[in-house]
């Protein structure tokens, strides 16, 4: 299952979710992975593992035309004591994107020093999340892109 709460109380949607899982099982199927179910009954080379994030930028922005005064393609006859503004304005804005992170961590035993398991493979979709109508289309072709950037996952890890 994957689960990160896109803001509070909320989570990324079911569908969202589904596809996301889906194209995964796709393109490792697709590069001759087979999926292990039950990792205590049969052995596992790797564990993938999927996680979606977001945050919010918040901003604003203060902008005026500016002096007119001292511009060089002003005529003398304006010179700088004209001290003539536009009025300045300012916006505030935010807006929420988000990232699909893939991870491909060796799940044969480490050795028994303490050594943790190493992350061989890593992807990131960024820019989903933007929009409803358009996450699940960026993620799965975010997804798809990084597989086909990938062809040596076909080989297994070494």
């Amino acid at each position: 299952m994957l689960y990160v709460p896109k803001k509070e109380n909320e989570e990324v949607p079911a569908a969202t979710q589904t596809a996301i899982l889906s194209a995964i099982r796709t393109n490792l199927n697709a590069l001759g992975w087979t999926e292990v179910t039950n990792a205590r009954a049969t052995p596992v080379d790797v564990y993938v593992v999927a996680a979606v994030t977001s945050t919010t930028y918040v901003g604003w922005v203060y902008d005026y035309w500016g002096y007119w005064g001292w511009y060089p393609y002003w005529p003398v006859s304006y010179g700088a004591s004209t001290n003539w503004y536009y009025p300045p304005y300012w916006y505030a804005y935010s807006y929420t994107t988000g990232t699909v992170v893939l991870g491909m961590i060796d799940g044969r035993p480490a050795a028994s020093n303490g050594q943790r398991a190493p992350l061989v493979w890593s992807a990131g979709v960024n820019g989903v999340l933007d929009d409803a109508a358009t996450n699940i289309t960026l993620a799965t072709a975010g997804i798809n892109q990084a597989f086909q950037q990938s062809p040596y996952l076909s080989a297994g890890v070494q």
